[in-house]
């Protein structure tokens, strides 16, 4: 028979149980007692309780197959009330390799100590840096004062 897989989700370590999904009631028709041997040939009993769509008492078998959230069980009708159950434990991601520290690089805009570099070929004006910006003055000029402000917001009549 085909073998039905299922991933492990936290709620079903926490509980030792497996939920019963759709595709699972086929697996899982009727409710009692099944019996689930592991790929070790250790023998686990549980309960079907199709009303609370669970699989009951499977914390043993969590626990001696060293299985983790998302893992996968691959169940196996073997008779009515007996399944085969293995368990594949997904291999956790490597390490991630050390980084090499790259020198600190001045933020955009930010004088540094030394002289910017020019152009060592031409020596022209485009590729040298020119006087630094002055910052914008806070103060309006004689234009702006000169000219009439208008209200922003006007009282309805």
């Amino acid at each position: 028979m085909n073998a039905t897989r299922y991933v492990i989700t936290r709620p079903c370590l926490q509980e030792g149980s497996l939920r019963l999904l759709k595709y699972l009631s086929a697996t899982f028709p009727a409710a009692g007692p099944v019996t689930l041997v592991d790929d070790r040939g250790q023998e686990h009993t549980a309960q079907v309780d199709p009303a609370r769509q669970r699989v009951w008492g499977l914390g043993g078998l969590y626990h001696a197959g060293h299985l983790g959230v998302n893992d996968v069980l691959l169940i196996t009708s073997l008779a009515p009330g007996r399944y085969q159950v293995e368990g594949i434990v997904k291999p956790h991601a490597p390490a991630p390799a050390p980084r090499r520290e790259a020198p600190p690089s001045p933020k955009p805009g930010a004088w540094s100590s030394a002289p910017p570099p020019t152009c060592a070929r031409c020596a022209c004006r485009r590729c040298a840096p020119g006087p630094p910006k002055r910052p914008r003055s806070r103060v309006p000029s004689a234009a702006s004062r000169a000219r009439p402000q208008r209200p922003r917001w006007v009282w309805p009549r």
